[in-house]
């Protein structure tokens, strides 16, 4: 693993830009329903990732599955791998349709790993969810941020995400006509929209 690290590394000192990089990385993204084979390590990544983690609840690995089989709830899993390696199941993030607000969804997780954070994976996530929210049939995503003394992070990429600010500084959202750009560099091997 620091192997791949140090190659990932060296090659960034080669290329010209940030997107090149991943280009030249062949990052590829691949987006799944929760299932109970990632099961734990959605679990862990749900209650130990504190940077980027918009809401940092905590729940027991079956409070996760219970929540996430209830009607209107979607969690979707996010594994990357590159040329240089895989790096597992890295991201998850979940959605609450119906129940708060007609026509909306509710972002309630948005957790992604130290180790790929900056490589266009937190926009790939925001791709995967609109797509999904809208196969909810929703017409609006939103997110509020819940502030920790870690998880500034979070709040500074919603901040330039492109999500719009709602009437406070910690909630964010977006408008379905469209869904959320996903960037050039980076593969998506499964469309979350045709999971829900």
């Amino acid at each position: 693993m620091y192997a791949s690290e140090r190659k990932r590394k060296e090659l960034r000192q080669t290329v010209s830009s940030v997107d090149r990089w991943l280009e030249t990385l062949n990052l590829q993204v691949e987006v799944e329903r929760l299932n109970k084979g990632d099961l734990e390590r959605a679990s862990q990544l749900l209650n130990k990732t504190n940077q980027m983690n918009l809401s940092t609840r905590r729940l027991t690995v079956a409070e996760l599955w219970d929540w996430s089989q209830q009607p209107g709830h979607v969690l979707l899993t996010f594994r990357v791998c590159d040329k240089f390696g895989d790096y597992g199941l890295v991201g998850m993030a979940s959605l609450a349709a119906g129940s708060e607000a007609p026509g909306a969804a509710r972002m309630v997780d948005f957790i992604l790993s130290c180790r790929v954070m900056g490589r266009r994976i937190e926009e790939t996530m925001l791709h995967s969810l609109t797509c999904t929210a809208r196969s909810m049939g929703a017409q609006l995503l939103y997110a509020t941020y819940i502030p920790t003394s870690k998880n500034r992070p979070c709040l500074a990429f919603f901040d330039h995400s492109g999500f719009q600010k709602l009437n406070n500084d910690d909630t964010f959202s977006w408008v379905l006509d469209k869904v959320y750009a996903k960037p050039e560099p980076v593969g998506l091997i499964s469309e979350a929209g045709s999971l829900s």
